[in-house]
């Protein structure tokens, strides 16, 4: 399977399914989403990416990982502070 933003966009609205979302390729097998950050947060982005990753691979079919997590001060609309995410494709790279 090809994974494509709408892909990752469907997984995230299992779980809130009346949320201001996007998601967008950001490049070659890397994808940004764009979520209120109190759902972020509320999923354990941020707080244990771990976690996070392995329900969207559970519910997605795919093993993503969370790259970065951002929670820009500036970045607000009308449901308050964003929160910007960026997955890959495969598991999280260990440290050695």
């Amino acid at each position: 399977m090809t994974l494509k933003p709408r892909d990752i966009t469907r997984t995230l609205r299992i779980l809130y399914p009346q949320v201001d979302l996007t998601t967008r390729a950001a490049g070659p097998g890397e994808f940004t989403v764009t979520m209120p950050a109190v759902s972020a947060r509320g999923m354990g982005i941020g707080r244990d990416n771990g976690y996070a990753a392995d329900w969207i691979s559970r519910n997605l079919g795919e093993r993503v990982h969370i790259a970065a997590v951002e929670f820009p001060p500036r970045r607000s609309d009308r449901y308050g502070p964003r929160a910007v995410i960026t997955l890959r494709p495969g598991p999280a790279r260990r440290p050695r």
